[in-house]
This record gives C-alpha cells, sequence and structure tokens, in this order.
C-alpha cells in the first residue's frame, strides 16, 4: 500500500515515513522543504510542492496510487502563531481544507490528522491548590489559548463536518510534546523551536544563544513553571500507524476517531533543565521572563481512550530515553 504523508520530510514526518516502510508501507512524501530536510526522504518517493496545489496532487494520486493520507504538514509554534497569525491560518486550516477537498475529489478516503493538545487550552493547575493537576480527556473541552491550538481545532472541525457528509474517513491524533530521536533521524530545526532540543544545544554551546530562555515562573504548578507531556517520537509514529490500521479495519462512524497521544506524565520546565543539567554534568545557564500568551499551565494526556480503542500504549517515552536520544542525535549532528 502506498501512503501520502505531507510533511514528510519534517521531523514527525520523516519518523512516520521509516515507521511506514518497516511495516511494508510506502510512503509518498510531498514537502515543500521550508522546514523540512530531503536527506530525510528515504523511504519512497519525493515531489517537491505545496500541499494545496491540485494538479500536484492529482499527480501524485494517479501516478503513485495512493490509499491513504498522513497529514503532517503545518507551522507549529505556539508564540510564532501569536505573533503571525494569518501564516497559520493559512498555513495550517486554509491548507487542510484544500487538501482534503482534493482529496476527496480524487477519491481518497482515508485521512490521519495531526492535530494538537493545544486545542484544549488551560487544562490543569488549580490557584488553591497548584499540586492537583489533571489529565485531560478527550471530550475536554475546547478552548485554545493560541492560533496555533485555534487552527488545529478548526482543522478537527472541518474533518468532523466531512465525516458526517460520509465524504472522508479520518482519524484525529491530538499530538502531546513529541521529542527524542529514533537514528538515524532526529529533529534537526535550526535554531530549535521546542524546549528539549532548545535546552540540549545550548549546553552543547551549537545554539546561537548562550542562555535559556524560560517564560514564566508564576504558572499554578509546583514550582510555577509550565508542565508538559513529553512522549518519544517513536511512540508518536507507533500510534500513527496504529491510527492508520484502524482505517482500514473498523467500520466509518460518523464522527472521526479522536485520541490523545502522550505519555500520560508531565514534567516542568525547571524539571527538564535539572534533568538534563544531571545528564550532561553542565549548568546551562537560563534566565526567567514573562509568561508568554497563548502558554497553559499544564497539559497531560488521558490515555484510557486509545488504549482501549487501538490497543496502543506508550513504549519509548520515559523522561530518560528521551532526553537521551535527542542529546545523541544532537551530537552526532554537523555543526553550523
Amino acid at each position: 500500500m502506498k501512503v501520502l504523508v505531507t510533511g514528510g520530510a519534517g521531523y514527525i514526518g520523516s519518523h512516520i515515513c521509516y515507521a511506514l516502510s518497516q511495516k511494508g508501507y510506502t510512503p509518498v512524501v510531498i514537502d515543500h522543504l521550508q522546514t523540512g530536510f530531503e536527506k530525510n526522504v528515504r523511504w519512497g518517493p519525493f515531489y517537491k510542492g505545496n500541499i494545496d496545489d491540485e494538479s500536484l496532487l492529482k499527480n501524485v494520486i494517479q501516478q503513485e496510487k495512493i490509499q491513504a493520507t498522513f497529514h503532517f504538514a503545518a507551522s507549529v509554534s505556539v508564540s510564532e502563531s501569536q505573533r503571525f497569525p494569518e501564516k497559520y491560518l493559512t498555513n495550517n486550516f486554509t491548507a487542510t481544507t484544500k487538501l482534503a477537498q482534493h482529496l476527496i475529489n480524487h477519491g481518497v478516503d482515508k485521512f490521519v490528522f495531526a492535530s494538537s493538545c493545544a486545542v484544549y487550552g488551560e487544562c490543569g493547575g488549580s490557584p488553591i491548590d497548584p499540586f492537583t493537576i489533571s489529565t485531560v480527556h478527550e471530550d475536554h473541552s475546547r478552548t485554545p489559548l493560541s492560533t496555533y491550538g485555534q487552527s488545529k481545532k478548526l482543522c478537527e472541525d472541518f474533518l468532523e463536518k466531512q465525516q458526517q457528509l460520509g465524504h472522508l474517513h479520518s482519524v484525529i491524533l491530538r499530538f502531546f510534546n513529541v521529542a527524542g530521536a529514533l537514528p538515524p533521524l532526529g529533529d534537526e530545526r535550526r535554531p530549535p523551536i521546542h524546549l528539549i532540543p532548545r535546552v540540549l544545544s545550548i549546553a552543547a554551546q551549537t545554539h546561537p544563544q548562550s542562555v535559556l530562555k524560560i517564560y514564566g515562573q508564576t504558572f499554578n504548578t509546583p514550582d510555577g513553571s509550565s508542565i508538559r507531556d513529553y512522549v518519544h517520537i517513536q511512540d508518536v509514529a507507533d500510534a500513527s500507524l496504529k491510527a492508520l490500521e484502524a482505517l482500514f479495519t473498523q467500520s466509518p462512524s460518523p464522527h472521526p476517531a479522536v485520541y490523545n497521544v502522550g505519555s500520560g506524565y508531565g514534567t516542568s520546565v525547571l524539571q527538564i533543565l535539572t534533568k538534563i543539567e544531571k545528564m550532561i554534568g553542565r549548568t546551562v545557564p537560563h534566565e526567567i521572563l514573562t509568561a508568554r500568551a497563548g502558554e497553559p499551565s499544564s497539559v497531560i494526556a488521558d490515555l484510557e481512550k486509545i488504549k482501549r480503542e487501538l490497543s496502543w500504549t506508550p513504549q519509548h517515552s520515559s523522561l530518560e530515553h528521551i532526553l537521551r536520544s535527542a542529546y545523541d542525535h544532537l551530537k552526532n549532528m554537523p555543526l553550523l
């Protein structure tokens, strides 16, 4: 089976392609290479271009005989989305609707969508008792605090409507904080945009900044810094393949299946910093700044639904393994 992977040259997308190839699928990548790397496309055909280009999609679908789609192409920085909302609504929402419509027009109705825990908004941290931090279930209200989260929510609503109309059969995966590496792949974005690779690159002196900027220490959490759920990229790839299998083995329902993909455990920014310093035996210079708009205090995944319905549990998401795999990959990257 040939599976289209949008954004397949990027961090998550390339790991998905590797996982697909290991299971006997052929990943077919469309990527414009603005944030991805062509060298990461190793397990199937590559087409350079934009996902909303109908002529390109028509050619790829017909030539490769595509049977399903993984949609991982997106702009993903919460802070950037607050500065450039138009970019995020265009790249994430508008492009997704055009991609989906083109797929429908050409008879490809199996669709796995990479959404985000950012759709939930504030999920935990009581002002009365910050130690009562709870996990978030898929039925939790969606009140995103950032344009990034809002763009993903709009995509989810669009896919819901298309499924109700019988046009698409979708699985929506709400990824939490994806991290770590699976050799020979890893997060190669420079400068890094997420916390773990940012701390590691400053510690290894490969980051253009020499001081780590920590945004906020007055959140409703035990140490005042925000708490996130970190999940290893290999577990994310495994969950994505489980979702693909479900599209072909389960009868379509009137609604897309929605699943959290996380570790089920939360770690604060300051805890990440401390653990990395201990791992590498070096102090990481840092400064505390005002919290950025769009950032909730705590987001941790409830995994009961995906465990029950897809028989998936995270196998590689201990924080120690995430940090070590990310650091090992960083050490093997060429210097700028």
